[in-house]
């Protein structure tokens, strides 16, 4: 079995940070938290579109909030904000009909600041509605495209505390 970039619409950028702390320490999660937020406006100033990847799946949605609060904060918000530009605004209201169809609220919520989430405790319908938004640049921070990030808050399979295989991340 052989897998590269050629396999891949958009080719992938590699970028791997450490953060200090004891794993699973709340400080290892606020050092966490920062870099991650850091690369994704990082990326997100630069005018790309950026994926987070978390562990489980409750961590999706409070990462996703965690990257709005510090947008907020860090006053780059609008970069990410559909409502706040005229070519996403459109799209926007485009995707309000299927929004108000689902009933995930976290997802209405975040979509409409240009958060995406996606994972596999959602509704198919949902999931498809997440990945529209993404593939039509409404959402800025979400399923991939020009960068996959992963944010991992412990290690993998973490019963037996083995790390990430660099094949898993480039079959991403």
């Amino acid at each position: 079995f052989f897998f590269d970039s050629s396999f891949r619409p958009v080719p992938l950028e590699q970028h791997f940070l450490g953060v200090k702390g004891k794993p699973g320490s709340p400080q290892s999660r606020t050092n966490l938290d920062n870099a991650a937020f850091d690369k994704v406006a990082e990326l997100v100033k630069a005018g790309h579109q950026c994926m987070v990847f978390v562990h489980a799946r409750k961590d999706t949605v409070k990462t996703a909030q965690m990257l709005r609060e510090k947008a907020i904060e860090e006053g780059i918000l609008d970069l990410i904000d559909p409502a706040a530009a005229e070519d996403t605004n459109g799209k926007l209201q485009g995707f309000k009909r299927d929004l108000g169809a689902s009933r995930n609220r976290e997802m209405k919520d975040l979509a409409n600041s240009g958060f995406g989430i996606h994972h596999a405790g959602m509704l198919r319908s949902d999931r498809n509605i997440s990945e529209r938004m993404f593939e039509a640049n409404v959402t800025k921070v979400g399923l991939p495209e020009d960068v996959i990030w992963i944010c991992s808050h412990r290690p993998q399979g973490s019963w037996n505390r083995t790390p990430h295989r660099s094949s898993a991340v480039l079959q991403l």
